[in-house]
């Protein structure tokens, strides 16, 4: 039987914003970055915005793009533990690989949702040399794994292959634009992978 998707959205991976500089500084950053763009928001916005001296972010940060980098390693890390405990409750296969579409149709459908924080860094990201794309690149990495492990698990021939498919449906429901048509998208590409 099919889990349908909480009424509520997956919640939003950020720190939690508690009193350390760091805390603080990945909490404005990610909201700000995710919010208004990477490149939109300097320096000054985000110590401004945080609280903090400017002498206190570059005593954790050599520059902006490692705090690029770590705002998006911590909400890698967040969405990835999230995910593994929502697939914990799962036992078929299948509802696991259909889990993972129903999570990314109530978040398009909450009112907070701006694309996918990977795919909006990536395509900001032009420089091949920059931190951030390290983090991309594993994370993108990791949710090929999960999906060709779940293909696996349920018994699906040519598994990699599969993987790809749905990974590229995943990937296209996380797109920006108009949420009604997002959301729509999103539902069809459960149903093509159901």
């Amino acid at each position: 039987m099919n889990r349908s998707p909480d009424p509520s959205p997956p919640q939003d991976p950020t720190p939690s914003g508690g009193s350390c500089v760091v805390d603080r500084l990945l909490a404005t950053a990610g909201e700000l970055f995710y919010r208004d763009g990477i490149h939109a928001v300097g320096i000054q916005r985000v110590i401004e915005e945080a609280g903090v001296a400017k002498a206190s972010l570059y005593a954790h940060f050599k520059s902006k793009d490692d705090l690029v980098a770590a705002y998006l390693a911590q909400r890698s890390a967040a969405v990835r533990a999230a995910i593994v405990a929502e697939l914990a409750d799962i036992a078929a296969p299948t509802d696991r690989l259909l889990h993972l579409f129903d999570r990314g149709v109530a978040w398009i459908a909450s009112p907070e949702f701006r694309g996918c924080p990977f795919q909006n860094a990536q395509s900001e990201l032009a420089c091949d040399t920059h931190p951030g794309r390290t983090v991309l690149a594993d994370h993108r990495a990791w949710m090929r794994d999960l999906l060709t492990g779940l293909v696996q698990e349920a018994g699906a021939a040519d598994a990699p292959r599969l993987a790809g498919a749905l990974m590229a449906l995943l990937e296209g429901a996380g797109s920006r634009g108009p949420a009604s048509h997002v959301r729509t998208a999103g539902r069809r590409r459960r149903r093509t992978t159901a």
